[in-house]
């Protein structure tokens, strides 16, 4: 909050420039019924759809968007200290958090219209599912992972191995132990759950 009262006599705070300007172009277009004016797969689809969406429910101040993004990066931030105390203990996860909070950039691309802040707010999440996973194995915990893996997935690409990656650090240690059946209907769960957003994209 402190940094956007700063950083609102900014020229691009209410009028977003390059990339920022695209998703709101395509956003408004979109909470008003009409197609976008620019290509609305030129970036990932889950950013501009969800922008649309809250200008529909809050209306199209930007601002509010703004902060309502600030406070996901503050959830990020506990998130990634549950994830940290999770792998290793109270005082690494405290540390990890508060090094995320006070962190420039973050602070900065998560205040504007840019996809970076859900991004990163899918990765701590999908990082502490798959830490409990590692631990506890969940039928709940699965679906939630590849709805999740989707998400990430729909907001950066790039993010799709990672979320790969993850899944076979729980699923390779669960097969020696319970078996490739097992493993295989657990990636089932996760595969079904990932379908649901991406379908729904299109893709």
């Amino acid at each position: 909050v402190l940094y956007l009262v700063q950083s609102s006599d900014n020229p691009t705070f209410f009028e977003p420039i390059v990339d920022a300007y695209v998703y709101n172009d395509a956003a408004l277009a979109l909470a008003s019924g009409h197609l976008p004016t620019t290509n609305l797969f030129w970036q990932p689809i889950f950013y501009p759809c969800f922008l649309a969406g809250f200008y529909s429910v809050f209306g199209t101040e930007l601002w509010l968007a703004r902060l309502f993004q600030a406070v996901l990066g503050s959830i990020t931030c506990v998130l990634l200290f549950w994830a940290g105390r999770l792998a290793c203990s109270r005082r690494v996860g405290l540390l990890a958090g508060l090094m995320l909070a006070f962190c420039g950039p973050v602070v900065f691309f998560e205040t504007e219209p840019l996809a970076e802040g859900w991004a990163l707010f899918w990765v701590t999440a999908l990082m502490v599912i798959f830490i409990l996973l590692r631990r506890h194995d969940s039928p709940g915990l699965w679906l939630a992972a590849g709805f999740l893996s989707s998400l990430a997935m729909l907001t950066r690409p790039p993010l799709l191995p990672f979320c790969a990656l993850a899944a076979g650090w729980v699923l390779f240690p669960l097969a020696r132990r319970s078996g490739f059946q097992n493993a295989a209907i657990r990636l089932s769960i996760m595969a079904m759950a990932f379908a649901i957003p991406a379908y729904t994209a299109g893709y």
